[in-house]
């Protein structure tokens, strides 16, 4: 299987990559956001794992499914200041 990550920070990819070699995945880390642009990149791939504070383009899903994307995981972060 071959993942494309977005918005993967220095000590994530470590994690990452880690996980890939162990899991037998094929991995390609993306420091920036998932946009309508950067969705254009996951050709080839099986699926998209996303971390982002905002809010997820709509335009993104059809540029996904044309590319044969059937897998997208969305972590999303919510932080509370208090």
């Amino acid at each position: 299987m071959k993942l494309k990550c977005y918005n993967v920070r220095g000590e994530e990819a470590v994690l990452a990559e880690q996980w890939a070699k162990i899991n037998q995945i094929e991995l390609s880390l993306e420091e920036g956001p998932l946009t309508s642009e950067t969705a254009k990149n996951a050709a080839g791939f099986d699926g998209v794992v996303n971390a982002q504070i905002g809010p997820l383009d709509d335009a993104v899903y059809p540029i996904l499914k044309e590319l044969g994307i059937k897998q997208h995981n969305v972590v999303q972060v919510l932080i509370c200041i208090t």
